[in-house]
């Protein structure tokens, strides 16, 4: 019995010797295994660990090599389906990001995100600053589409100085007429194995279809009349096709699963409630094949298509679904000033809160 008790002293000594006492500290540097992903070969696997607080790391397994390979901040990752690449986010350093916050830095100014293409038989990675989203194709093709961030102002400091160097009777009092601010942001369609990359400005949205073959987007431009462009491009080479260019706003530009035609919903309408036609779009023949508008026989009266509705084809590419909605109407112009508008607070007697003192933490809240 002495002997027993005497080798159990012994280990219960030993082993608290070993442990170590956990603080708050110690949290932030347990990781969480995230966005698991398997290549279609099976060649491949990728996860996230993230810690609690602090930066990830995004983790490539080789499968047949027994081999790790790891990328700093790397999120939201994707593989190419044939193993070609892996896409994925960088996101900024934390202190980074921090720092030019408590700086003052306003949103368009902060430090963005940057995309990484990490070639996988040339074991080259690429790196592509300010970039906001990127997609890449479900099935086949090795390309990838990514938008970039709006671009950082440059101060012109050779107008500066040729303003000042300028006599005061020869300075230009001519206001110019500022341009408008243009929506969108430039989309880069890239082939990262040849190089081979094309550009196109203002761009709203785009669109892979699932094996590859196509990708839609489209482009907007404000002028004295706003104007809109629906394009699509096929792979490979790149080569372009202009599906609709003119007057008006467009949005959800779809295609179908094998890329043999495409879906968008257009108007010509200028003002905030905007009713949409939906067009159906051949991409073989290059022309519309039907267009579903508010007068369609099957469109129950006083309702349209919803710009809000989700839109998607089937599997096979025969059926195309979309949501409806009632016709929006303008709101009435507002004929009052100021000064006759009245603002009431409504308080309810189980409100636990007085409405001041509700206003005032709201931002809490």
């Amino acid at each position: 019995i002495v002997l027993i008790l005497i080798l159990q002293l012994s280990f219960t000594t030993l082993y608290s010797q070993e442990k170590k006492a956990l603080s708050h500290d110690d949290y932030d540097s347990w990781n969480n295994l995230e966005s698991q992903q398997i290549s279609h070969s099976g060649n491949w696997v990728i996860y996230e660990a993230n810690p609690q607080d602090g930066d990830g790391v995004l983790w490539l397994y080789d499968v047949p090599d027994d081999e790790f390979k790891s990328f700093k901040r790397g999120y939201k990752a994707k593989i190419a389906s044939n193993d070609s690449f892996i896409a994925f986010s960088i996101k900024v350093q934390k202190d980074t990001l921090r720092k030019a916050k408590l700086d003052g830095k306003i949103k368009d100014k902060l430090p963005k995100d940057s995309l990484g293409i990490y070639l996988i038989d040339a074991d080259s990675l690429i790196l592509i600053p300010r970039v906001k989203s990127f997609k890449v194709p479900e099935e086949n093709k090795s390309w990838l589409a990514y938008l970039l961030e709006k671009e950082l102002p440059v101060e012109d400091t050779a107008k500066l100085a040729d303003t000042a160097a300028a006599p005061a009777e020869e300075k230009n009092t001519e206001e110019k007429k500022p341009e408008k601010k243009q929506d969108g942001n430039t989309l880069v369609v890239h082939d990262p194995l040849n190089g081979e990359h094309v550009r196109f400005k203002h761009v709203s949205e785009y669109s892979f279809s699932k094996n590859g073959g196509v990708l839609s987007f489209i482009t907007t431009r404000k002028d004295s009349i706003d104007s809109v462009a629906v394009h699509c491009i096929i792979y490979p080479g790149l080569e372009l096709k202009t599906i609709y260019q003119g007057p008006g706003y467009a949005k959800k530009a779809i295609p179908d699963e094998e890329g043999l035609q495409l879906a968008y919903m257009l108007t010509a309408d200028t003002g905030k409630a905007k009713v949409y036609d939906l067009h159906l779009w051949s991409v073989e023949k290059g022309k519309d094949l039907k267009v579903i508008d508010k007068e369609n026989p099957a469109m129950p009266e006083g309702w349209c298509v919803s710009e809000n509705g989700r839109l998607y084809f089937s599997e096979n590419g025969k059926r195309l679904f979309f949501g409806t909605a009632a016709i929006p109407e303008e709101e009435p112009k507002d004929t009052l000033t100021d000064d006759e508008k009245v603002s009431v607070d409504v308080w309810n007697w189980k409100d636990p809160l007085l409405q001041p003192q509700q206003l005032k933490q709201l931002e809490e809240e």
